[in-house]
């Protein structure tokens, strides 16, 4: 009896550890494809995407990039990138990523290499913004990861740069025309923006990068120069408009006090202080003198 409980016993073990064995040969390993040896063609994108990590940050490199990406897609296309539909998906993912992380870092790099110098190329600088969008947009994108800050960083300095910018752009667009003797030059406005623009350059361009920009400082620096051929360009018009038109009035009084005197009182207002330009005495004096010239032949008008 007590034999038989032996062997019963040593039987059910038996049959444990058998069933132990079949359980563990059988479950596939989740890690397989990372440690298997992988195709004869994975190594060579590898290299390819180290060379790609190598390269100068003095240029962009999305000719190698795109290069790199094709021939990963192309074979994949051609199943040669694992044994099985499986391990050939998972490849072409791994070197994606790899790809991805290996472009974006020089991407980054490159960048910051533009934005370090004081060239800033404009064509260079929408290359900056397209790109910082497709990485950004990115199936392999990570948000609150490194590269995702540094990609935000690039964001954050061209933001400002578009912002001067326009800004500048604001000020060359500026035109001001009318020949309504109650409405004159918004020089409130144009105070407001030429200090706008000295301030711009007092605080480095409210960004340490986009400061590198020697052309935003120049152009800043130009700023007083336009708005003061604006107010140039207006009261000339203005002039223009109503020279000899004295003839429509009833008498020399009349004409003194409603014409010659409010475009002589603008002329009158305009300062250098505001401008700061060589020219403003030429400028000025060339204005007032054909101003006055229009009232000297308005006093030798015979009114009716």
């Amino acid at each position: 009896m007590n034999k038989l409980k032996v062997v019963l016993v040593l039987s059910v073990i038996f049959i444990l550890v058998g069933l132990s064995f079949y359980w563990v040969a059988n479950i596939s390993d989740p890690t397989s494809i990372k440690s298997a040896a992988p195709p004869p063609l994975v190594p060579n994108i590898e290299n390819e995407i180290q060379q790609l990590a190598n390269l100068s940050n003095d240029r962009f490199c999305k000719s190698e990039y795109e290069k790199i990406q094709f021939h990963i897609q192309e074979y994949h296309n051609l199943g040669k990138l694992g044994k099985t539909a499986t391990e050939n998906n998972e490849w072409k993912n791994n070197l994606e990523v790899l790809l991805f992380a290996a472009y974006t870092d020089k991407f980054i790099k490159q960048a910051d290499f533009i934005f370090i110098g004081s060239k800033w190329d404009i064509s260079d600088l929408k290359f900056i913004q397209s790109e910082t969008v497709r990485l950004s947009t990115s199936a392999f994108y990570v948000e609150d990861s490194q590269r995702a800050l540094e990609l935000t960083k690039i964001q954050f300095v061209l933001n400002k740069y578009n912002e001067i910018s326009g800004f500048i752009a604001q000020c060359r667009n500026f035109k001001f025309t009318t020949n309504d003797l109650g409405v004159t030059f918004p020089i409130t406005e144009v105070i407001r923006m030429i200090n706008q623009a000295k301030a711009l350059r007092q605080t480095q361009l409210q960004n340490p990068k986009v400061n590198n920009c020697v052309r935003l400082h120049q152009e800043l620096k130009d700023i007083h120069r336009i708005f003061f051929l604006a107010h140039i360009n207006y009261l000339k018009n203005k002039i223009d408009h109503w020279s000899g038109k004295y003839i429509t009035y009833e008498s020399q009084r009349k004409y003194n006090e409603d014409l010659y005197k409010p475009i002589m009182a603008e002329l009158e207002a305009i300062n250098n202080n505001i401008y700061g330009v060589s020219n403003f005495d030429s400028e000025h004096e060339a204005l007032v003198k054909l101003w006055k010239s229009d009232g000297v032949n308005a006093m030798q008008h015979k009114y009716k």
